[in-house]
């Protein structure tokens, strides 16, 4: 009996599983169909626009990156969509290749992360920004800036003197913009753990050496 009542249970627990599953992929279904409708070829632009930046925008954030990816959606759209309640979208905007780094830099204080991330990956970031963005409290952002090319020299030795993080000292270390040979009596400051991440590079001179 108990081995019975343990079955009808457990083809309960499938059959809602069953269920579910089968409303996940309804509702994945119909999520694409409507983001499709937003496709140059079922909708035009001028429409599409109204969902993205209208008085009554599509609810869908996915629907509003959607017509963001449109090969005939125009730069001040894009821009325009920096202003977007949903954070996706704004750091889906402000990380389209085009975008006009003036626009871009605005972003640099947006409340969130995955925005300042797309700021920090910019190339053409401003050293200004970059140096604000290394210390940003969120990793992602500060490693972006640190990984970002344009970041300062001087941006890189701070973090290797103050040596509070490995993973970002380590980071920095293997930035080929760091030139120990010419930085050597700026490096020699360097707190134990910046240090210690130093010391993997095989370019180190031997005065900097000795003197950790």
């Amino acid at each position: 009996t108990t081995g019975h009542g343990w079955r009808g249970s457990d083809d309960g627990v499938t059959t809602a599983n069953s269920l579910a599953a089968a409303d996940d992929a309804r509702e994945l279904e119909e999520r694409v169909a409507r983001i499709r409708r937003v496709s140059p070829a079922s909708m035009t632009l001028a429409d599409a626009l109204a969902l993205l930046l209208g008085p009554r925008p599509a609810p869908e954030p996915a629907v509003r990156r959607a017509i963001l990816m449109r090969s005939d959606c125009p730069m001040d759209a894009r821009v325009a969509a920096f202003a977007d309640a949903d954070a996706g979208v704004r750091a889906f905007a402000v990380g389209t290749a085009g975008t006009p780094i003036d626009a871009v830099l605005t972003m640099a204080d947006d409340p969130d992360w995955q925005v300042r991330l797309e700021v920090a990956k910019r190339p053409d970031c401003s050293t200004g920004v970059l140096a604000r963005l290394a210390a940003d409290p969120d990793s992602y952002v500060s490693r972006a800036a640190l990984s970002n090319p344009g970041v300062s020299v001087q941006v890189l030795i701070s973090v290797l003197v103050a040596g509070t993080s490995r993973a970002d000292s380590r980071l920095v270390a293997l930035n080929e913009a760091l030139n120990p040979r010419k930085l050597a009596g700026d490096l020699v400051a360097a707190n134990e753990i910046g240090a210690l991440e130093l010391l993997g590079r095989d370019d180190l001179p031997a005065a900097l050496v000795g003197a950790f």
